[in-house]
């Protein structure tokens, strides 16, 4: 298994990814949704398989930098509060120790 998510979309769209760099996959638990609260969630994601084991390497590293650059690009980088100096997490929109909002980048685009 190279890659799991639980909306079946974004496991599709890593299984296009991969057939265009050659890489065979098949998705798995595809359509077990409706198993949800009888079964542990993780147990019903969609889950990507490469059909060929000498190219999981390959298929990791596809992977790998897809979800850095939407992390990158969705996310930003963490910042340090301009109130307290606190570090926070990329992720975070107000300081978690005194509250204060996050600051607006400086090159007007969007966190």
């Amino acid at each position: 298994m190279v890659y799991t998510h639980e909306n079946v979309t974004m496991v599709t769209h890593f299984m296009n990814v991969l057939q265009q760099a050659g890489i065979a996959t098949v998705i798995k638990n595809q359509f077990s949704a409706g198993g949800a609260g009888d079964l542990a969630m993780g147990d019903v994601w969609p889950e990507l398989w490469v059909l060929d084991e000498r190219q999981f390497p390959e298929a990791e590293d596809v992977v790998a930098r897809i979800q850095g650059a939407v992390e990158s690009e969705l996310i930003g980088p963490d910042w340090r509060c301009s109130g307290c100096g606190q570090a926070n997490a990329s992720n975070f929109e107000v300081c978690w120790q005194c509250q204060s909002e996050r600051p607006a980048p400086a090159n007007g685009s969007s966190p």
